[in-house]
């Protein structure tokens, strides 16, 4: 009688350690936890602002990117070359001399927005100290600020987060604390939004940084006729294009040659500022080499894409977005990635402004004509 209720106490006990267990989970703070950034990313940390290093390490930006990186942590391959070419390429482009020169063209301005000046790297670095899974993360960020306009961009966000909760509410498997807290987790739109905004921003400046490379690369996209990839539900469509993309590039950078015949890699390549030899074939074989030292020899991407005749060129991607808007049925969005589909220069602006006044001008002049004779 005393061994059963001896029994009978200790699983009462193991009940209530397993409650109290989940019940810390659930209490998680995401910004608490902060790892130290790897050797690669150093360099881009010590670019940032300080108000960008303290949203990146301690605010906004760093819960976003623990919050996301432990919700797909069990999705997300192993891609250490990737993560460790990522990290040298970014930190080249902070370094680089044009983008310095900018920043200390400034530095000493005392302004409303001292703060905001220099490159924005906010969503890079507050992934590099949440660890490998939201490095990951925030390399789909830049897929999708690549490839959508934001509204798009931050509706496929809610959407591919919602579907990853409920995959996960119908998992067998073990969950660790961080995953299970951040399956209770809410990840805002405005979140989103701000995520979104700090990979765009990163990706323009890194545009500029390598405009010879992201040239050639755009003049091989905007002579192609694929589709990203063909599943027709969202999130099995970003997922698919995600983790192909970041296998095929971790292949390729140890020196493990590939061959494709959809569109994600290219997409990758051109977001992640990646730049691997390459042979593509069309009518004649073309071989293009890029020099891009974080290839090892080997690494060569063969591209088996035909040449368009249709005036619609480019890599496409079609997404049925059910958060696009709050109520209706999900709307059905293409988007072809090439050079004229994507956003227009300040110096564009300006001559399409001068334009607009300009066209005015011949009516001003009659209206002085007609005034004098009156």
């Amino acid at each position: 009688m005393s061994s059963a209720l001896g029994r009978f106490t200790a699983s009462l006990l193991a009940g209530s350690q397993e409650t109290t267990v989940a019940l810390a989970a659930l209490n998680f703070d995401f910004s608490l936890y902060k790892v130290e950034a790897p050797a690669e990313y150093q360099a881009l940390g010590s670019c940032l602002s300080e108000e960008r290093r303290k949203l990146a390490e301690n605010g906004s930006h760093h819960i976003t990117a623990r919050k996301l990186g432990a919700i797909f942590r069990s999705k997300i391959p192993k891609v250490p070359n990737l993560i460790r070419a990522y990290g040298e390429r970014v930190s080249e482009i902070a370094k680089s001399p044009s983008l310095v020169a900018e920043a200390e063209s400034v530095r000493g301005i005392h302004s409303l927005f001292a703060d905001k000046i220099g490159i924005d790297g906010t969503s890079i670095w507050a992934a590099a100290t949440s660890g490998n899974e939201a490095i990951c993360v925030q390399l789909l960020a830049c897929i999708l600020a690549r490839f959508w306009p934001s509204p798009e961009a931050v509706s496929i966000w809610s959407e591919i987060l919602e579907r990853r909760k409920l995959e996960l509410s119908r998992s067998e498997d073990e969950f660790d604390f961080p995953q299970i807290a951040a399956m209770q987790a809410n990840v805002t739109r405005d979140q989103l939004a701000e995520w979104d905004a700090s990979a765009r921003a990163w990706i323009r400046s890194a545009d500029a940084v390598k405009n010879k490379q992201q040239t050639q690369l755009r003049l091989i996209i905007d002579n192609v006729d694929v589709h990203v990839n063909t599943a027709g539900d969202t999130y099995d469509s970003v997922m698919e294009a995600w983790i192909m993309s970041m296998v095929t590039i971790d292949n390729l950078i140890s020196g493990a040659p590939q061959s494709i015949h959809q569109g994600a890699a290219l997409v990758g390549l051109s977001a992640w500022h990646l730049y691997p030899d390459m042979i593509v074939y069309r009518d004649y074989n073309t071989e293009i080499v890029q020099y891009d030292r974080l290839f090892r020899a080997g690494g060569l991407l063969t591209v088996g894409l035909k040449l368009s005749n249709e005036s619609d060129k480019g890599v496409k991607w079609s997404l049925p977005l059910a958060k696009l808007r709050f109520y209706g049925d999900p709307v059905l969005v293409t988007k072809s990635m090439d050079s004229r589909s994507s956003r227009i220069s300040f110096k564009q602006l300006a001559s399409v402004a001068l334009g607009c006044l300009a066209r005015q001008w011949p009516d001003i002049s009659q209206a002085f004509l007609y005034g004098g004779h009156s």
